[in-house]
């Protein structure tokens, strides 16, 4: 998969439930409406990692960590 690949909204959507709503990393609940650089509790960011569907992260605050 080329790495300039754009996940669709309906890969994104499936990805977030599948994950709980939850942090791929730390657990950490999330928002939905805090997706995408909406600012905001529980804010979150899609990721390609090493994996063909999106990784859901946490991104507010110190959890920016789980990118280094």
């Amino acid at each position: 998969m080329a790495g300039s690949y754009e996940f669709t909204i309906d890969e994104i959507e499936c990805a977030f439930y599948q994950a709980g709503g939850t942090c791929e990393c730390c657990g950490k609940q999330l928002t939905w409406g805090n997706s995408q650089a909406q600012p905001g509790r529980g804010q979150w960011e899609t990721y390609h990692g090493s994996r063909s569907t999106p990784v859901i992260l946490c991104t507010g605050g110190v959890e920016i960590c789980h990118l280094i």
